[in-house]
């Protein structure tokens, strides 16, 4: 084996060194071809459009939630499913604006009428205020809203005005006298606090929601249009009592844009940078072999190569990601190496050599050390491109294909950019005019600046010179200083001790990696969207989201047996560890209860009667709240009357952090998978969740 590889080595040097003499010989079609190749791949860069959609670009491809929400949509058809739309029942995200207050410092609690009285005018400002134009036409909420039935949804809460100082609000729900109507304070209320007799004594944070209607593409632009122009008044919207967070649909798509946009300029940050470093570590004490210049092609190089990579992908149709910015820094880096190693070996050839021949014994030393490290980078981003996650693949294509051209664009244009200034060298040149200088051996009668900033190179009448012959200092400081310091037995064990600890820490770090996405990481911190995130973590934590237990098969729920397999998988997912026991919506026990109380005249354990009762049930008057209707579909035509699939809804609960929120959806599908039946859980978050749970 060992034998083989040294075979592969010593033809690899050969061939390398024979294509290093030929670009020492014609080193103008290197020059040349590389720039006219960028030049047809990057006009494609203006038709790249970044990809904002975040389900598209980070749930797993062919994840189980994806197939949970394909399974519940297939089967809960809605004819007009902005009509009965109930945010608990989705599948999708969809349009909303949304605000959440908190007191402000010296106001002891926004339970007061005060408060409400403020909140009202707030809701009313959004109502009223927040307008767009459409042909024509100027349009408010009202017009624009999710409906059930013919009213537009409403932040009931604020129908409390007289109740919140009367410390008799029940929790998760209240009855307000007089009226009678059940108002749910549950998602509104952010981690309320209550007393020893279980009313609410305070509420440190209160949610309003403005879901908008999305039927044909005409109501999606509507729609968008509705949220920026929310997004811009919230911006100005200031509260006496009250600190205001907001965030719409639209919020992640823009700070995705914004910070791709934020990157371009440190991309010029970034290449001055990197201008600056490369042109001075080329620099020399001798004027002629110093290559400032040549460094700045190596730059020149990488930055050519990305932007034909680019344009290459652009024109192959590869989704653009905006992680894909954060390639051509690598790049950077990546053509810098290649560029210093590529120099090292220029200088360990020997000047009195021709341009061809020196050029020849360099590719021969570097070209296989950067072609086995362009390989490995290659295969490294090319692995990464089967991830499933569509982001991670886009990133690495880009960036493997970044990676290759810079390497090709490094032994062809920077090649014979090196040949060119090799020339130069022979011909005694000053690295920066151009222009023929004396050796240091022979300008001994020039001033003192002279020989610092314009002596060189080597003298035709003695090229051995040692004079004229220096080693770089850097190279000399590392062979003769440290090289010989880590010889020393103090200094190998200072050096495993600090590896060690290098190594603990990185394990450290390991265990403290929080998995899931974090929306707060997706958008800066400077961003109003991260306020949101991080009020809306901070306070509705307690009682997130309704998880829908979908049961997609037909069953006779008639059937006693069948009711006590139903019954026992709710209660077992009401067990698990992230879900709240008593405060699940299931149509099935609650009609049971219903009969259990003699309301129902004929026996339910008919199938026909089962029926016949349950559609009365469902949409009696006293129970549209619930919505019961929208979980139970009925079969068509000749199968009428048999339940084709249901739905129940439990409540998560007391979630600390992502990794919580993935586990209770393992949990629930522990519990779905022990069932006779077919059965799934689902929540619109479960796409992105199924990351955590991949096995790789």
């Amino acid at each position: 084996m060992r034998y083989c590889g040294q075979v592969i080595d010593d033809r690899l040097k050969k061939w390398f060194g024979i294509f290093g003499k030929f670009v020492g010989n014609n080193p103008g079609y290197f020059v040349i071809i590389p720039p006219l190749v960028c030049c047809i791949f990057l006009p494609a860069l203006r038709d790249l459009k970044e990809e904002t959609d975040i389900e598209l670009l980070f749930s797993p491809i062919g994840g189980r939630g994806q197939t949970e929400r394909r399974l519940i949509q297939e089967r809960f058809i809605l004819e007009n499913p902005m009509f009965f739309f109930d945010p608990s029942r989705r599948t999708w995200g969809t349009r909303v604006g949304t605000i959440i207050v908190t007191p402000k410092p010296g106001v002891d609690t926004l339970l007061t009428k005060k408060t409400w009285e403020e909140l009202r005018q707030a809701d009313a400002y959004i109502r009223e205020n927040v307008t767009i134009t459409h042909d024509g036409a100027e349009l408010k909420y009202q017009q624009l809203c999710a409906r059930f039935f013919l009213v537009c949804l409403e932040n009931a809460i604020l129908d409390l005005a007289d109740d919140v100082e009367t410390n008799d609000l029940t929790f998760p729900a209240y009855i307000q006298p007089g009226t009678n109507k059940t108002i749910f304070l549950l998602g509104s209320f952010g981690s309320a606090k209550l007393d020893e007799n279980g009313f609410v004594k305070d509420v440190p944070a209160i949610k309003l929601a403005y879901f908008l209607s999305i039927i044909t593409p005409e109501d999606e632009m509507k729609a968008k249009m509705w949220e920026q122009e929310f997004m811009r008044k919230m911006a100005t919207l200031r509260l006496e009592t009250m600190d205001v967070t907001y965030f719409a649909y639209q919020t992640m798509v823009d700070e995705m844009q914004k910070n791709t946009n934020s990157v371009v300029p440190f991309m010029g940050v970034a290449a001055i940078i990197i201008l600056g470093f490369c042109a001075g570590t080329s620099m020399m004490g001798d004027c002629v072999r110093s290559k400032p210049f040549l460094a700045l092609q190596g730059v020149l190089s990488a930055m050519m190569a990305t932007g034909a990579a680019f344009g290459l992908c652009s024109y192959a149709g590869v989704l653009f990601a905006g992680m894909n910015m954060a390639a051509p820094f690598l790049m950077l880096g990546i053509g810098m190496d290649d560029t210093f190693v590529v120099l090292s070996a220029w200088r360990r050839t020997s000047i009195k050599d021709s341009v061809p021949e020196r050029l020849s014994q360099a590719y021969a030393d570097a070209a296989v050390s950067i072609t086995i490290t362009s390989l490995t980078d290659m295969l490294s981003y090319f692995i990464g491109a089967v991830s499933p996650f569509r982001a991670v693949q886009a990133f690495c294509i880009y960036s493997g294909a970044s990676v290759a051209l810079t390497y090709i664009f490094h032994i062809t244009f920077f090649g014979g950019c090196l040949a060119f200034a090799g020339r130069l060298e022979a011909a005694n040149k000053h690295a920066i005019t151009y222009r023929k200088v004396l050796p240091v051996s022979e300008s001994g009668n020039k001033s003192r600046m002279y020989q610092i900033f314009c002596s060189g190179g080597i003298s035709e009448k003695n090229p051995d010179d040692p004079v004229d012959n220096k080693d770089h200092v850097v190279m000399t400081w590392f062979r003769d200083s440290f090289a010989p310091l880590l010889t020393k037995t103090a200094v190998k064990i200072a050096v495993v001790l600090v590896f060690i600890g290098y190594i603990g820490v990185g394990i450290y770090g390991i265990t403290q990696i929080d998995e899931g996405l974090q929306r707060k990481h997706m958008v800066q911190e400077t961003s109003y969207a991260y306020e949101f995130y991080e009020t809306e973590d901070k306070y509705f934590r307690d009682y997130p989201y309704q998880v829908q237990m979908v049961i997609t098969e037909p069953l006779d729920y008639s059937d006693p047996l069948v009711q006590k397999e139903v019954l026992s998988w709710i209660e077992n997912a009401q067990k698990t560890q992230f879900i709240s026991e008593d405060l699940s919506i299931f149509w099935l026990r609650d009609f049971l209860r219903y009969n259990a109380t003699g309301a129902v005249l004929t026996d339910i354990s008919d199938p026909t009667n089962f029926i016949t009762e349950l559609r009365s049930f469902l949409y009696k008057l006293e129970n549209l709240p619930m919505k019961y209707f929208l979980d139970v579909v009925f079969g068509q035509g000749n199968d009428s009357n048999i339940i084709v699939a249901s739905r129940a809804l439990v409540q998560a609960a007391d979630l600390n952090n992502y990794n919580d929120d993935a586990v209770l959806m393992t949990d629930l599908r522990k519990v779905c998978d022990a069932v006779p039946f077919d059965s799934v859980p689902f929540m619109e978050y479960f796409v992105f969740f199924d990351q955590v749970t991949l096995p790789f």
